[in-house]
């Protein structure tokens, strides 16, 4: 261990005494603007970039020697140039235009997140290493995303609510290269994801792909990790306000042979005792009857019971570029997390002072991709099978207010009086997805796949008198095979892209009901399909639509109850929707110092037996208890101006409202055109940022951002159609603004990032998810340490 120690201490000086340079530049065209995402190459070592929409690229870490280096692009001659590399090269290159491919629009060379943005079904995209440095929660970049609303408290260690476009919830599914994160890591939130292995996020807005989707409703978002092909090192820590650290390492090591062994891991944690404003009762509300209540009006509250702490660690094997494969690994995981907890859905008068949560996961991955029949029939298949516990302990007898006192003694269940618990849940999984992709010929191709998941929950209900005394809950069971046949063509000289796609969808639920013991059974098909279509009118401006006819499967325990107070319901049926969505793009670069890209996209869905927890019944259950419209645009601006600016704008409006009640009763009725709960309806985010490449020549690069953000006043509890933020204070979260602000520095040769950040620097009252408070102003620190083949 203390040789390893001293191995590791040294990799900073070690890299400081390579001969690593950078090639950088411009790309332009005869004319003097900028051509973005072309392809600039070297001979050797794998080194490549591609250039931004200004023109200019950077090609890092490359030792000295000679190289070929070749620069091309789509309707241009390519450029084959003899380099020495013994020091950093400055090099920029025009094109000249290609007679023979002047009339082929279709642009290659471009980063997957842009191809993802460009296709016919609408997807929001953005690679981690674009935004790393002021990221350290992978939620708060989505969250950027026009439609996209994500809600939690500032709590490191929160579950978040995920709305795209209206559809929030379960509806949204998240993905781990495909595999969906509940059988993944079943409960772990996706704003608790780690981020040392994320490559990409894909938001997809309407249509999910037959190899990416399973049965979300009209929207998800796939978490795209990957293995670098070459050696490379990471070290990334951050520390933050209310005692918050976040530290992660990444080592990849490849052999000559293309093998390589990735090992990654990292502990985060965060004592998130900051403070709220808030009008509550602190005095003792269990008082002699006629004690008048004290109450604390618009006073700071500190949290003092909601530390959070997750260690994960994970080691992949892997080969590539055989044989008998284009790339297999696997990989094995390790996470686990402990959670203090705080409150429950919404802050009461009562906080909670003792009940904590501890969750634990091992997981193994199996990967394995290859091209057969002379390049056209792709083959790829993930499984995974992982064994989740969760525990859940809440046994105190005492009661606690907001200033941490114990007010009341002999209440047993903090969540629940009179209803404590002491509970095991333990889940395996199973999940398996195949692909296969057939190219007829470079315009059209089909896709095939299918996706098995299989989960067993067992729960284990300790007395909490005597811990060696339980009972158990049967087993819970969910099966879900989803098949899907899709076919993408591109037509016209690609100017028409057109995609359609099947899905048949089966589960089958089991569970033995709590209370009567009796056996519940449920099995069920139903036949989904969509289809999405981009005309590329002029190089710069294109129009596409899609359709969705979505299916939400129930989850275990809407189905099979919970047991500790919610009962099973074997006659509840899948949520079904149909999802429309008509939009534009337009994109064009002016010169090398001017850059435009907007996009727009106005949608509907219609959304129908949505699973709903009926707090009207004794007991509770869930039920499909309503109909919900969704309606509203999206938009986003994109402009580089000045060639070192970048500013990007977005905006949403989303009108959901009830349509109707399908099992609530008359009591609802007047309900029906009111605004949906918890639902913003209007928010738009607005970030300038400047970004100075060896500014001074002094071999720094410099980036400084500024970032607002609005939410509109919305109702976080039932309202009626006529009530407003104005008539009906209590029950509206008020409008929001938060500006952030930050600055990183990359220096020694693009080997070190430093970041600051500042969040809600001018200390707002924020609130989120069912009205629970956000922190005021806070601050973190990044260090980031990177090293490439070494």
């Amino acid at each position: 261990m203390k040789h390893l120690f001293i191995l590791f201490a040294f990799i900073p000086f070690f890299s400081l005494a390579q001969s690593d340079f950078s090639i950088s530049g411009r790309i332009t065209d005869s004319a003097g603007s900028p051509v973005p995402y072309a392809s600039i190459t070297l001979d050797r070592n794998n080194k490549y970039a591609i250039s931004e929409e200004n023109g200019g690229y950077e090609i890092k870490s490359v030792r000295s020697g000679d190289y070929t280096m070749t620069i091309s692009s789509i309707g241009f001659e390519t450029i084959t140039q003899n380099i020495i590399v013994n020091g950093n090269l400055n090099l920029d290159f025009i094109l000249a235009d290609s007679v023979e491919n002047l009339d082929d629009v279709t642009v290659s060379g471009k980063k997957a997140s842009t191809r993802q943005t460009e296709k016919a079904i609408t997807i929001g995209s953005f690679e981690l290493a674009d935004v790393i440095s002021q990221t350290n929660i992978i939620t708060d970049q989505i969250d950027k995303i026009s439609g996209v609303r994500i809600r939690r408290s500032g709590s490191l260690g929160d579950e978040s609510d995920i709305s795209i476009n209206g559809l929030n919830g379960s509806a949204v599914r998240v993905y781990i290269d495909g595999i969906p994160l509940e059988f993944l890591y079943p409960g772990l939130d996706l704003a608790n994801l780690p981020l040392s292995n994320i490559k990409r996020v894909d938001v997809y807005k309407g249509v999910l792909p037959v190899d990416i989707g399973t049965d979300a409703l009209g929207g998800g978002i796939n978490v795209i990790t990957g293995n670098r092909k070459s050696n490379n090192l990471r070290v990334s820590y951050s520390i933050g306000s209310f005692n918050t650290h976040l530290g992660d390492l990444n080592l990849t090591l490849v052999d000559d042979k293309n093998n390589f062994i990735n090992v990654s891991g990292g502990v985060n944690y965060s004592d998130n005792d900051y403070t709220f404003k808030a009008d509550l009762l602190v005095n003792n509300p269990f008082a002699l009857v006629g004690a008048p209540p004290i109450e604390i009006e618009d006073q700071n509250i500190r949290r003092f019971h909601d530390a959070y702490r997750l260690q994960y660690s994970s080691a992949t094997l892997g080969t590539s570029d055989k044989n008998w494969t284009d790339d297999a690994q696997i990989s094995f995981n390790y996470l686990n997390s402990f959670r203090e907890i705080q409150n429950g859905l919404q802050i009461t008068n009562l906080a909670v002072g003792e009940a904590t949560g501890d969750r634990e996961n091992f997981s193994t991955v199996l990967k394995y991709d290859k091209t057969l029949l002379k390049e056209k029939l792709k083959l790829k298949t993930i499984s995974n099978y992982s064994d989740e516990t969760v525990t859940f302990i809440d046994t105190t007898a005492n009661a606690y207010n907001w200033l941490g006192d114990i007010i009341f003694r002999n209440r047993p269940g903090e969540f629940a009086e009179g209803s404590p618990a002491n509970i095991e849940t333990m889940t395996k999984s199973y999940v398996n997805r195949l692909s296969l992709n057939y190219d007829f010929n470079e315009n059209q191709r089909l896709l095939l796949s299918n996706i098995i998941a299989h989960q067993n929950r067992d729960v284990i209900d300790f007395d909490i008198n005597d811990p060696t005394q339980f009972s158990v809950v049967p087993e819970q069971k969910i099966t879900k095979d989803i098949a899907g046949l899709q076919y993408e063509g591109d037509f016209v000289d690609k100017k028409i892209q057109f995609s359609a796609a099947l899905k048949y969808y089966t589960y089958q639920l089991s569970a033995i009901e709590f209370n009567s013991q009796q056996l519940l059974e449920k099995n069920d098909g139903f036949l989904g399909w969509n289809t999405g279509l981009k005309y590329q009118i002029i190089p710069e401006f294109a129009i596409r639509g899609s359709y969705e006819r979505g299916f939400l499967i129930p989850e275990i325990f809407q189905f099979a109850g919970n047991a500790t107070g919610i009962v099973a319901n074997g006659d509840i049926d899948a949520e079904e929707s149909d999802n429309y969505n008509l939009g534009f793009q337009f994109s064009k670069g002016f010169n090398d110092k001017y850059a435009l890209r907007v996009t727009a996209n106005a949608f509907l869905r219609n959304q129908r037996n949505i699973i709903f927890l009926d707090i009207n019944r004794t007991p509770l259950r869930y039920i499909n208890a309503e109909d919900v419209d969704s309606k509203g645009v999206e938009g986003e601006v994109k402009l580089t101006f000045l060639k070192d600016f970048n500013w990007t704008s977005n905006l949403s409006y989303i009108d959901k409202t009830f349509a109707s009640f399908v099992d609530s009763g008359v009591q609802n009725e007047f309900l029906v055109g009111s605004p949906f709960p918890n639902t913003p309806s209007f928010f738009f985010n607005t970030e300038l940022a400047w970004t100075k490449n060896n500014i001074f020549d002094s071999k720094i690069d410099v980036r400084v951002y500024g970032l607002y953000n609005h939410v509109d006043a919305f109702n976080f509890t039932f309202v009626g159609s006529q009530d407003t933020a104005e008539t009906s204070p209590e029950s509206f979260i008020q409008e929001q603004n938060r500006f952030d602000a930050g600055i990183s520095l990359q220096f020694l040769d693009k080997k070190i990032t430093t970041a600051f950040n500042i969040v809600n620097m001018t200390n707002e009252n924020l609130f989120d998810n069912f009205s629970i408070p956000r922190p005021g102003r806070n601050f973190n620190f990044k260090l980031i340490y990177e090293l490439s083949n070494f």
